[in-house]
């Protein structure tokens, strides 16, 4: 009962530290709906396991009383918050039942009634999935279970998750999973394999449950539930978000940046911070974050010069955003100076331009490419939407989003080219996961660009 209690105030915690934020940057529309609750928990996430990690190197990993402080600071920032007679942050929010019930028409009736079926097979089918890879496989075991197993266990050993020995890949990659698995172990004050199996189980049903809530808000439901058969469709994400790797957080991160911005209000004040949070966020997820952050930089920026049209004035903007970004900048650089690791990618990498030149590589990561396509195959919808001139006028702007998912991809194919890695085992190991980052916001994207019959 006690463990049970424990891990409640784990969620609860991290729930009300994310809604804190989110309530003092938010679209006042969006304040009250399960997708800000979603936003809030996630949130959440992202920066308690930026402060367990930073409190872990303050105290030299003598973190056992973390959840206690943690609480009694919630605590005392939501009294603080009541007293200053701010927003109540944690009045009991309505939440909207994923199915709208209430018509009496037989079709909306059998809609809705799939609908829940078809959310019922993702889940059970996920759960079981998880089930399978408890501990997770490679990059999962080596790089985020088991360093948060060293986290949570603090004392002078906590540090030794970064030998060489222990790690079987990079030792600087960024800790979100491991520092919020380990969180909640310090919470539940025991090392128990749910945590993990649970955030597996999570970040792979947000993949699908995001984009019906998204579209259902900003399209209809019948868009929301195509995405979400389409997405069932694809063999990468269950796989590869169930045997916990930090794509499918990452794939996460990214859509709630794209939605954030995307119901960005036009007052001055609602200048894009969540969707700024969200994207920064993406690189104390994972290394990849990094280039996809500095994508949607530049179309934050590129869209401030577009509202201003004044690029002095969108810079200055755009400068008041990084202030709230430093705890994230911050913990990735004390990562790589902590673990102290060279960049196999980046090291040595002049000698290894040339490659770039070589036909045989491309030979060799077309056919990969092209298998991935082909087990996607409604991908190839995208160009034709595009090519064949349907486009929801409403939400045109936002195809630049498509963009900034090309430019990704091109990024990482330049990035096989100049492996020092065997190329074959490099792209056989990592493409079908670094392209699933993608795919929810992909075919979010295309159903949202998509015209609808009546227009």
């Amino acid at each position: 009962m006690l463990y049970l209690i424990r891990l409640f105030i784990a969620f609860l915690t991290a729930y009300f530290f994310g809604r804190i934020i989110y309530l003092y940057f938010c679209n006042p529309k969006e304040k009250n709906n399960i997708i800000s609750i979603l936003h809030s928990f996630l949130l959440g996430l992202g920066f308690t396991s930026i402060s367990f990690w930073f409190y872990t190197i303050a105290t030299n990993g003598y973190n056992s009383n973390y959840h206690i402080i943690e609480t009694c600071s919630v605590i005392l920032i939501y009294l603080y918050l009541r007293l200053k007679k701010r927003k109540r942050l944690f009045s009991k929010l309505p939440i909207k039942n994923i199915v709208n019930g209430a018509s009496t028409e037989k079709k909306r009736l059998l809609i809705n009634y799939l609908t829940v079926i078809l959310f019922g097979l993702i889940a059970v089918y996920s759960f079981f999935k998880c089930l399978k890879y408890p501990d997770g496989t490679w990059d999962a075991l080596a790089m985020w279970n088991f360093r948060a197993k060293f986290l949570s266990c603090g004392n002078d050993a906590w540090n030794r998750m970064y030998f060489e020995t222990f790690d079987y890949s990079h030792r600087d990659y960024p800790l979100f999973l491991s520092s919020t698995i380990a969180r909640f172990y310090n919470y539940v004050g025991r090392i128990d394999t749910i945590i993990p199996l649970f955030f597996a189980w999570f970040f792979n049903f947000n993949c699908f449950v995001l984009p019906y809530l998204y579209l259902n808000k900003l399209k209809n439901k019948y868009y929301s539930i195509f995405a979400v058969v389409i997405l069932s469709f694809s063999p990468t994400i269950f796989f590869h978000g169930c045997v916990q790797y930090a794509d499918m957080p990452l794939a996460v991160f990214f859509l709630v940046s794209l939605y954030e911005f995307i119901i960005l209000g036009e007052k001055d004040q609602n200048l894009p911070w969540l969707g700024m949070l969200f994207a920064g966020l993406c690189f104390w997820i994972k290394n990849e974050g990094i280039p996809l952050f500095i994508s949607y930089s530049i179309f934050i920026l590129y869209y401030l010069y577009k509202r201003e049209n004044n690029y002095i004035s969108a810079i200055k903007k755009f400068l008041r955003i990084i202030p709230i970004l430093l705890p994230i900048i911050i913990s990735v650089l004390f990562v790589r100076y902590f673990a102290k690791g060279e960049n196999d990618l980046i090291f040595k990498l002049s000698d290894r331009l040339k490659q770039i030149f070589e036909l045989e590589r491309y030979i060799i990561i077309i056919p990969y490419i092209w298998t991935f396509i082909k087990q996607h195959f409604w991908i190839i919808f995208i160009p034709i939407y595009l090519l064949a001139g349907f486009i929801d006028k409403k939400y045109k702007e936002y195809i630049y989003f498509l963009f900034i998912i090309l430019m990704m991809n091109i990024v990482y194919i330049i990035v096989y080219l100049i492996t020092p890695h065997d190329l074959i085992w490099h792209i056989e190991n990592s493409y079908p996961r670094i392209a699933s980052v993608f795919l929810p916001s992909l075919i979010f994207l295309s159903c949202l660009l998509f015209k609808n019959k009546r227009e």
